[in-house]
């Protein structure tokens, strides 16, 4: 299987696309920009596995309920002229009343409301909603030529080491282990210089962030969503991750 390289990004991972070392283009799905009425600003993103559209809250604007002329009282959702006698008082439109005030409609009827806010709860949508620009399929969250296998996606993420897959919607680096020579270690004595004590034998040193073992280096595995976190935890430290726009 062959493998291409994509920098992290934050920002639209709809839209990210890369070459492989063939130059075919290979990208992730892309995802509607809404479905069943919902308004197309409010798009969803392809994280890798699914559509997902975050939470989104509006504050809705607040005005005073109306009267028809000051000789009324307002009081309670009602404009009260004489003390049995009282009109339900109004709202400009786009506006409905509650109590006193006047609150403006949310965008539609996807959206939830309550007093000072409309809000679309998180939402995801299967893989069947993702497009692939023509002559390309798509093969689970990513489009790629026809008749080609889709390669591995790799997350190039500067500074960091180890080789990161995009598998899943996160970046993933596997383990990786390097066989090291063995030296015996002289009784009661140190290592020669150019070696380190490991478990009652001497070897070389292992390169930067690798942990020494007996007989070998290791690279431990770690995990990066690049659509969450700017900042990389592995076993051996911390990464800040490149922020890139393609």
């Amino acid at each position: 299987m062959r493998t291409v390289v994509a920098v992290v990004t934050f920002f639209q991972i709809f839209s990210f696309c890369i070459l492989s070392t063939k130059g075919d283009l290979v990208r992730l799905a892309s995802c509607p920009q809404g479905v069943d009425g919902e308004e197309e600003e409010y798009s969803y993103i392809n994280n890798g596995v699914e559509c997902i559209r975050e939470r989104i809250v509006l504050t809705r604007e607040v005005v005073d309920a109306e009267c028809p002329s000051s000789e009324y009282t307002l009081k309670a959702g009602k404009c009260r002229k004489h003390l049995h006698s009282s009109i339900p008082a109004t709202c400009p439109d786009g506006y409905i009343r509650q109590g006193d005030y006047c609150y403006k409609k949310c965008p539609s009827k996807a959206w939830r409301q309550k007093y000072y806010e409309c809000w679309l709860s998180q939402k995801t949508l299967p893989a069947k909603y993702m497009i692939c620009p023509e002559g390309q399929h798509r093969y689970d969250a990513f489009c790629c030529t026809i008749g080609e296998d889709c390669p591995a996606i790799q997350c190039q993420i500067s500074g960091v080491p180890g080789q990161f897959l995009y598998i899943d919607g996160v970046c993933q680096r596997k383990g990786h282990a390097m066989v090291m020579t063995m030296y015996p270690k002289p009784n009661q004595a140190p290592c020669p210089e150019n070696l380190i004590s490991v478990w009652g034998i001497c070897q070389e040193p292992c390169p930067p962030q690798y942990r020494p073992s007996k007989g070998k280096c290791e690279l431990l595995p770690c995990t990066f969503d690049p659509m969450t976190q700017t900042i990389v935890k592995c076993p051996e430290g911390d990464y800040l991750a490149q922020r890139s726009i393609f």
